[in-house]
């Protein structure tokens, strides 16, 4: 299987022909004026999504942009053992911060918001953020024409009602997006992205805006050598930002780790890391685990394939050690999309595992421990055709929560919640109301709500950035 760095930072893969947000290839730094705050697009969905709990088991259909009712004829008994009513879960116990915490209700939907961009067709959410004062950031790709996808910049308030959003637009048509936001201690936002200086040739990017959207510096590099060349996730640590990636190289791609000065925008150090194979690899997920040290996610060549590569580097740039991870069948490939530090300098990661062409895969979470073995392995989602995971984090209960999608219903976005011990809290499955496509890609946890991003099929054949608050 051969999957561009980009790509497997952001779960957009060699997909089906029909898939409209196959990559392409764009580069710019145009930005649109600031949008008015009482935008044509952001409105609730038309339609109402149907939401389906997997858990232990009870399942409901909250209706979109408002909070479900629930039944007041039958009250449970929280702490019987029994799963009843709205309970997801009932471990006998009335025991908080336990993985199941006071017989949690079932998660409900407090409001959807979509946003449609000119093409159809293309557009997706990568990943969302929220500011101590519950302002929303999110941001994307949308699809222009038949060949040309813009960067989207996106601020919601509370409610989510568009702020301002800005665009970026290279002056070549081709694949652009943008990939993950990180908070600005100072405010605003630090956006990175994939920049194409063609169809099939792109360069690394980030950005630095303020709460307003103004621009204060920007990033721009391409690889040593044409091709694909993208920034994925970020990382801020004090006054550090660490951007993990892939650029191409005579052989294939490498992975890239920069650290920025995140004040100024100035590169400190940049470090690659070649496979032992030629092929692809890339980083899809950098985080700081408790001892301050980095560990690195993503992907390497192997003989048939790709496996899973998990790395700790040093703050200096060292890079300390490198373990891999295969799944069980060999002829199968592996890329580990997001991690999440756990104490103990365990992480936990969510891991596409999938056939030699991508016609089959599966959404798979494992617990590494601190040398890299593996603690505990689960499927979060494996139905016949493509289930892939999206991203991975802690909530404030100390409970690993996951995005990404299935295909049990044609396509349909995934929102599960599991213990550190990896027993299973809930799966709450959305499915958009078309056939195809509905995902999550990216999360954000605040004061009790979880608020996802992706993407959400209306209209047959049309795609649309999706954001969504939740109450779990």
């Amino acid at each position: 299987m051969s999957l561009r760095p980009i790509a497997a930072a952001l779960g957009i893969f060699a997909c089906t022909p029909d898939d409209p947000a196959q990559p392409a290839g764009t580069s710019s730094d145009a930005e649109a004026s600031p949008t008015s705050a009482t935008p044509t697009s952001g409105e609730a969905p038309t339609s109402e999504p149907s939401t389906t709990s997997t858990s232990s088991g009870t399942s409901g259909t909250p209706t979109a942009g408002e909070a479900t009712t629930a039944d007041t004829s039958f009250v449970p008994m929280c702490g019987d053992g029994e799963i009843q009513g709205d309970e997801v879960c009932d471990d006998g116990n009335q025991v908080p911060d336990d993985g199941c915490d006071l017989c949690m209700s079932a998660p409900t939907v407090v409001w959807s918001r979509l946003f449609p961009g000119p093409g159809g067709l293309g557009d997706s959410a990568s990943d969302v953020v929220v500011d101590p004062a519950g302002q929303i950031y999110i941001c994307g790709t949308q699809r222009d024409d038949d060949v040309d996808y813009d960067i989207t910049l996106r601020k919601l308030d509370a409610e989510g009602a568009l702020v301002w959003e800005r665009i970026v637009d290279g002056p070549m048509p081709g694949f652009e997006i943008g990939a993950d936001l990180e908070l600005d201690p100072d405010g605003g936002v630090f956006m990175s992205a994939r920049l194409a200086d063609g169809m099939d040739v792109s360069e690394r990017w980030v950005r630095r805006y303020t709460a307003d959207g103004d621009v204060v510096w920007t990033f721009s590099e391409a690889g040593p050598v044409p091709g694909d060349t993208a920034a994925a996730r970020m990382k801020i640590d004090g006054d550090a930002l660490y951007v993990v990636g892939g650029e191409a190289y005579d052989l294939g791609t490498r992975l890239t780790l920069h650290r920025f000065d995140r004040v100024s925008g100035v590169v400190v150090w940049a470090q690659t890391y070649t496979a032992m194979l030629p092929g692809n690899a890339s980083g899809n997920s950098v985080v700081i685990d408790e001892n301050g040290d980095l560990r690195v996610a993503g992907y390497q060549p192997t003989a048939t394939g790709s496996e899973g590569l998990l790395q700790r580097w040093a703050s200096d740039g060292t890079l300390v050690t490198t373990d891999t991870w295969q799944p069980e069948d060999e002829a199968w490939s592996a890329s580990i999309f997001a991690i999440t530090p756990l104490p103990g300098g365990d992480v936990a990661g969510v891991v596409l595992v999938s056939n030699s062409d991508y016609t089959e895969s599966v959404f798979r979470a494992l617990r590494f421990a601190a040398d890299g073995t593996v603690v505990w392995d689960r499927v979060v989602a494996d139905v016949p055709g493509i289930d892939r995971p999206g991203a991975i984090g802690l909530d404030e209960m100390g409970r690993l929560v996951m995005v990404g999608s299935t295909v049990t219903f044609g396509g349909d976005a995934v929102l599960a919640v599991y213990g550190v011990d990896g027993d299973e809290i809930s799966t709450l499955v959305m499915d958009g109301g078309m056939v195809r496509y509905d995902d999550y890609r990216g999360f954000a946890l605040h004061d009790g709500a979880v608020y996802v991003a992706g993407r959400q099929e209306q209209i047959v054949g049309s795609l649309d950035q999706w954001v969504r608050k939740i109450l779990l």
